[in-house]
């Protein structure tokens, strides 16, 4: 299971790459993502009450997101360091990108 952070997305795309061993990576890593919105004029005063009611989950789980992310990037350092120790060099491990272990 992969899941990515926005804000992090070079760390998040480095693990998704690591965790699916994919080899071939994009020339450019994206920086941002944006969605288009509805405009909100046609949300009634519950709807709004009930936007701001869940918002508070919202950074919940955007912090746990991030604990978990930190969690397996240090994983997949740590399973890189001991393939290094093993004698095999960062350029022959296929599924690390560019810049993702330093």
């Amino acid at each position: 299971l992969w899941f990515g952070v926005t804000e992090r997305m070079t760390e998040s795309l480095c693990l998704l790459y690591y965790t699916l061993r994919i080899s071939e990576f994009p020339d450019e890593v994206p920086n941002a993502h944006f969605n288009t919105c509805r405009p909100l004029s046609w949300w009634s005063e519950e709807d709004k009450a009930t936007a701001r009611k869940r918002a508070v989950w919202d950074s919940v789980v955007w912090r746990a997101g991030n604990a978990i992310l930190d969690v397996r990037m240090e994983r997949m350092k740590s399973e890189i360091r001991a393939s290094l120790r093993q004698g095999i060099k960062l350029e022959d491990i296929p599924y690390v990108a560019p810049g993702c272990f330093e």
